[in-house]
């Protein structure tokens, strides 16, 4: 994803800054199955159509439970198959770790422009299973070679290898590469060690991780799902909750009220600036939300520069706001500085284009 830009030792974001790098390897069952030594840990998954690597969930589970940043990626095959069916394959095997692990895809083929197609068809074909836009990984040299105009306008980040000199240590090179197509690049593999460990760098913070791996957002398979989950969520959201019956004698009822709270759902909605008002109030301006598919029924404002604004309304949620505006939740947070997708504000304008 295009929002980070080097400044100095700092990475910055269209409104705050990100001054932070992580750390981290990717692997396959060429390497040991111990907990990474940095930050996080990304792991092929799959290659081709039948491949599944054996230590893909070890590894991952191992690193879990130690608290890494998670990634999985798929080794393509273009010579030897389709890119919906490698796509399809993928995901059958990855879906324990969706919403958890970045996804990528690690393209290493020889060959032409033709090939730029197929792997735009699979990251296209991934992110529409998943609702997760993966990263696309290629050697420095490759970048340059093809036209991925397509495929970084598509949003797909770029997860570029390069390598100065043979080091074998966690000292960052300068990077002297060009990333073609792409503005900014999110990962770069700046050494191979000959066998031993890839050592990779993140330009964000743990935040801007969980961000590319949809953390916070729910699973949406098709458009059709997106737009059920967002008019049951509003009907959802305005049902009268039923109050717990509370125990007679002093001690029960704290302890029944102490349990209301504790299970109170996390809400995903703006919260409102207008609590006081009437319930009929309320449920008259959220049945005139209804009449909208995406749920959000506010206009956005054009600026001069092309750029467009929303003005968030009490009941919104940023799913449904990047659903109208056909954007997704980690572009709104990044553009707008929005350190939690689930605590937005009514009132507050934010860029949706």
């Amino acid at each position: 994803m295009r929002f980070l830009i080097k400044s100095g030792t700092c990475w910055l974001g269209s409104r705050y800054n990100i001054c932070m790098t992580l750390f981290g390897t990717d692997q396959s069952k060429w390497q040991a199955d111990t907990v990474t030594e940095g930050d996080f840990i990304i792991l092929k998954a799959t290659e081709g159509a039948g491949y599944v690597d054996s230590s893909c969930d070890t590894k991952y589970q191992m690193n879990k439970a130690a608290g890494k940043l998670l990634g999985v990626y798929h080794f393509a095959r273009p010579d030897l198959n389709d890119a919906i069916s490698e796509a399809k394959f993928f995901v059958e095997n990855i879906r324990g770790y969706l919403n958890e692990a970045i996804l990528a895809l690690d393209w290493e083929q020889p060959g032409t422009q033709n090939n730029v197609d197929w792997a735009k068809a699979w990251l296209d074909e991934v992110y529409k299973l998943t609702g997760v836009k993966p990263l696309i990984y290629m050697s420095a040299s490759v970048v340059i070679a093809y036209d991925w105009s397509e495929v970084a306008n598509a949003d797909y980040g770029l997860w570029i290898a390069g390598y100065p000199d043979l080091r074998s240590s966690w000292d960052l090179p300068e990077f002297h590469y060009s990333t073609g197509a792409w503005k900014f690049y999110a990962l770069w593999q700046f050494t191979n060690s000959h066998g031993s460990l890839d050592r990779d760098v993140f330009m964000g913070d743990k935040r801007a991780w969980r961000l590319y791996a949809k953390v916070y957002e729910k699973r949406i398979e098709t458009p059709e799902k997106a737009e059920l989950l967002v008019e049951r969520e509003l009907l959802d959201f305005d049902k009268p909750k039923k109050e717990p019956k509370l125990k007679q004698n002093k001690d029960a009822k704290k302890e029944t009220q102490v349990e209301v709270k504790q299970k109170a759902k996390p809400e995903k909605r703006a919260a409102s600036n207008d609590d006081n008002k009437n319930s009929k109030t309320k449920q008259k301006k959220t049945a005139g939300r209804l009449t909208s598919v995406e749920g959000v029924s506010g206009e956005s404002i054009k600026s001069e520069n092309g750029e467009e604004y929303y003005v968030i309304e009490s009941g919104d949620t940023l799913s449904m706001i990047s659903l109208r505006f056909h954007t997704d939740i980690m572009t709104l947070c990044i553009w707008n500085g929005i350190m939690d997708p689930d605590l937005i504000y009514a009132g507050d304008k934010i860029r949706v284009k």
